[in-house]
């Protein structure tokens, strides 16, 4: 029987990056450290970073939750790196010849040619280690049982958190590694076999995540926690399944929602580029935190607005450049010629 498409999936996707975005502003922009402790902004604009948190734990959970148990296409991988190689490498050079250099040293130029090895988009680089694990991964996870399953999901809720409060030398700090994406991918997947919250409500769940999201802006704010404000917090990650969950409810068909959503990434890539990040993202937009909490969440709406529509159109061409080119058929033909 094939596989209905979910277009709320899509939709979350988008929303999702929108979120990043948000996170992007708010912390390297120079938002964040910026704030003042006393003020009104101070407990709003936290509270959209903390509840913007959930995209990354997010995005990563909905590549285990609409996986299936099919052999992996490595030529999709390949695709990717090229994508990656694109906006890392092409881009940086692209903007170099108008004078636009980021202050990045010739090693730093070097590096951008090989953005994978050098983790210049530490969530791809995680995301590769992730794909290469998946045929391992996929042989325990989809073929233990419902009672295991719910058993092995629950586990891997409780040990993560762990993990992190305890060893935090294995970089589970504020999640950025790729044993995160292994964990979530795993969460999704099993999340999706054993139908989680299947009998609960929508608007339930709804009040469960908000609850979840105030909480860790309580214990932020009042009882100075930081622990629970990262990527690996058991709070982040539930309101994350929550909120892809809720999305994959949604009963919605929307060939547009569904084509945007394949350019999803290129709205990361773009702003992640070294130069972008260092010319246009770092530091420039202190002006948010300096004005009336109205126009400072306005703006910041705007901003992660203009920089998701930038980065949709950027990545359509580039699509179009990949489709004239015929990277797709490249990839597989260097794909055929490593496995003979």
């Amino acid at each position: 029987m094939e596989k209905k498409h979910n277009y709320g999936i899509d939709l979350s996707r988008l929303v999702f990056m929108f979120m990043i975005c948000n996170l992007h502003i708010l912390k390297q922009g120079g938002v964040l450290s910026s704030l003042s402790k006393d003020s009104i902004n101070f407990f709003v604009i936290w509270f959209i970073e903390i509840f913007s948190f959930c995209a990354v734990d997010g995005f990563a959970f909905i590549s285990g939750y609409v996986s299936t148990n099919k052999p992996c296409k490595y030529e999709k991988l390949l695709n990717i790196w090229f994508e990656v190689f694109f906006y890392s490498f092409i881009v940086s050079i692209i903007l170099m010849l108008f004078g636009i250099d980021g202050n990045l040293s010739k090693i730093d130029i070097i590096k951008t040619a090989f953005p994978i090895i050098f983790d210049n988009y530490w969530y791809m680089s995680a995301y590769f280690l992730l794909f290469l694990l998946i045929p391992l991964l996929n042989k325990l996870l989809f073929k233990i049982s419902l009672d295991n399953a719910k058993k092995l999901f629950i586990t891997l809720i409780v040990i993560y958190p762990l993990m992190y409060f305890i060893f935090k030398s294995f970089k589970v700090v504020f999640g950025l590694s790729a044993l995160l994406l292994i964990v979530l991918y795993c969460l999704g997947v099993l999340a999706k076999r054993i139908n989680l919250f299947q009998n609960i409500k929508s608007i339930v769940l709804l009040i469960l995540m908000f609850l979840l999201i105030k909480y860790t802006w309580y214990c932020f704010i009042y009882l100075k926690m930081v622990s629970l404000v990262n990527y690996a917090s058991p709070t982040i990650i539930l309101s994350s399944i929550i909120m892809v969950i809720l999305f994959s409810r949604l009963k919605i068909k929307n060939n547009i929602i569904s084509k945007l959503s394949s350019l999803a990434l290129g709205i990361y890539l773009l702003q992640a580029n070294q130069v972008i990040w260092n010319e246009f993202i770092t530091d420039k937009f202190i002006f948010i935190a300096d004005s009336n909490i109205i126009v400072g969440v306005l703006s910041l709406i705007l901003c992660s607005f203009a920089i998701c529509s930038l980065g949709l159109i950027v990545d359509f061409f580039r699509s179009v450049i990949f489709n004239k080119l015929r990277i797709d058929l490249l990839s597989k033909r260097i794909v055929s010629f490593i496995t003979k």
